[in-house]
This record gives structure tokens, sequence and C-alpha cells, in this order.
């Protein structure tokens, strides 16, 4: 049985590989805008407070063991992405990667903190991690609110794959600023990353989305469904079929 296991994670690792690098080779001929300086992840900082957005939607919530999920409504979703993809956001993540994206996955959490014993295994993405079934296009977009130390549970990225430790200052907390936002951006297929577990009770919230290349700025119709499912992976086969509207 160890064998057939085995074998099968290597099938699936080669076929991960295979899907990474065609669609990325597709999308890069379909590219925009030619991008000489490729980036490891940005940080976009705007005066306004998602925050205060954020309590206006009045979310439902979720409550889970080790993580609370928010639910958003048609009416939510739609404030909520006029208020992050602005004309100038657009603009920012087109000049630094060439491409228009759609938006085809938004979820909203906060993680607890972990017993020590679940801590040695992975229960929200908090184990050093690379995704591994999209293109090398695919953008994870990460909003910390109130989350402003490692206490308070952000997402982790390594800047550096050779240097997997926090000792060497290779790594990047994705923490909200005093005042305003910050929206932060990578590509989880080629990225070292994980969700640091809070140090108290209830991280930071979080809204994480994820962004692959399109033709034209568009969101996928089914975002309100897709809330309660996992990530969706191997997106470009998906969104071939997958509906749309423009964003």
């Amino acid at each position: 049985m160890r064998i057939i296991f085995f074998l099968k994670r290597i099938f699936y690792l080669i076929l991960c590989n295979i899907y990474s690098n065609l669609f990325s080779s597709i999308n890069n001929f379909k590219r925009k805008k030619r991008v000489t300086n490729k980036v490891k992840f940005f940080e976009y900082y705007t005066h306004n407070s998602i925050d205060n957005l954020v309590d206006q939607l009045h979310l439902l919530e979720n409550d889970e063991r080790y993580q609370k999920t928010f639910v958003f409504d048609k009416k939510a979703l739609k404030k909520l992405l006029k208020f992050v993809f602005t004309k100038e956001f657009k603009n920012y993540l087109f000049q630094i990667y060439g491409f228009n994206y759609s938006v085809d996955y938004l979820f909203i959490y906060k993680n607890r903190t972990l017993s020590s014993s679940d801590k040695l295994k992975s229960v929200y993405a908090n184990k050093l991690h690379m995704d591994k079934p999209f293109s090398k296009d695919m953008l994870k977009i990460i909003i910390p609110l109130k989350t402003k130390s490692d206490d308070d549970g952000p997402l982790v990225i390594f800047e550096d794959y050779k240097f997997i430790s926090k000792d060497n200052n290779k790594y990047k907390s994705f923490l909200s600023p005093l005042k305003g936002s910050n929206y932060y951006g990578f590509n989880p297929r080629n990225t070292f990353h994980y969700a640091l577990p809070p140090k108290f009770k209830l991280s930071g919230m979080h809204i994480m989305m994820q962004l692959n290349p399109s033709e034209k700025w568009k969101v996928d119709k089914n975002l309100l469904k897709s809330q309660f499912r996992i990530e969706p992976n191997f997106t470009d086969i998906r969104n071939i079929f997958s509906e749309k509207e423009n964003l």
C-alpha cells in the first residue's frame, strides 16, 4: 500500500509540474505587457481602510474548532470587490505582471491558536508549503485586518527557498498598517509560505483571493457558492468552462 501511495504521489507531482509549465507558457504568450523584472511578491498600500468597510458589511460567522469563517452575500461581495479593485490597483498589477485577471475565489477567515499536538499537523495551511496545481502566473492576494504582529497569526512567505528559517530574516509577514490597508500578493506555486498560528485565541481577519490571468478583468459568477468549498485548483482548465462577469 505504501508503494502505491508513493507512486500516486509521484504521478500527482509530475502532473502538477506539467500543468504548471504548460499553462504558464500559454499565459506568457498571451501576456499583454512584457515584464522583465520578476516580482517575488508585492505590497500595495492604500489610505482607504478596509477594516471600516468590513465592519459595515455585518458578515455572518461560521465557527469551527480552529477557524472562524465569514459569509458574504451578493451585496457585500459587490462592495468588497469594488473597494479593492480600483482602477489604480488594477493598473498597478498590470504594470508589474502584464496581465488582467479573473477573481476566481474569495475567502474571509480568522485562524485559532493550535494545541501543541495539532501544531505538528497541517490544519489550515500552517505547515510550510508551496501550492502545486496552479500556473506560475496565478496570484494569491492576502489582505490582513487587525494583524499587527506575528502574534496575530499572519501569513508568512519566504523570499528565498534556500533559507527556510526565520532566524535569517529572509521571511516576510503580511501585516496590517497602523492606518489604511495593505494588499499583499505572491505566486504560491513558487513561493514557500504558511499560515502562522496566532499566539492567542484568534488571529486577525484575513481576506484571501485567487486571481488568474484573463483577457479582461472578470469575476467568477460562482464566488458566492465557492466560499463554502476548498480553494479550486487547476483553475486555468476550470476557467474554460466557468461563467464570468465584468469586474
